[in-house]
């Protein structure tokens, strides 16, 4: 009994930090043409199809950050800055510079150094 207790938390950590499987839909009535899509925050997720129409899917990690140059949310940002020595990495959960001896770390908006060098 103890086994399949430890087996069961563990199945449950794996789908918890990775996400699989446990998004919840919220779905108000049938779709029609032409949905806009919007993130609300890092996340929940809103299909609008108007005529006050939705679905709304609540994630429980987070799927997207902020970007300050768009103004949006984004799921993924990769830049080449080679004549400054660099690539940009950025995604929900961490900023990465990654040059060519180390890396530096920021949070996910890209805002402030967590880790300014790791070897």
């Amino acid at each position: 009994m103890r086994n399949r207790t430890l087996f069961a938390y563990i199945i449950l950590f794996m789908m918890i930090t990775s996400g699989v499987g446990l998004d919840l839909f919220i779905v108000m009535q049938e779709a029609k043409a032409s949905p806009s899509e919007s993130w609300s925050n890092r996340f929940s997720h809103q299909i609008d199809y108007g005529n006050g129409t939705y679905t709304l899917t609540l994630y429980i990690s987070p799927q997207v950050f902020w970007n300050n140059i768009t103004n949006s949310w984004q799921e993924l940002r990769y830049e080449n800055h080679s004549a400054d020595g660099y690539y940009l990495l950025q995604n929900s959960h961490v900023a990465v510079e990654i040059y060519d001896y180390y890396a530096k770390y920021f949070d996910p908006d890209y805002q402030h150094v967590c880790v300014y060098m790791e070897q």
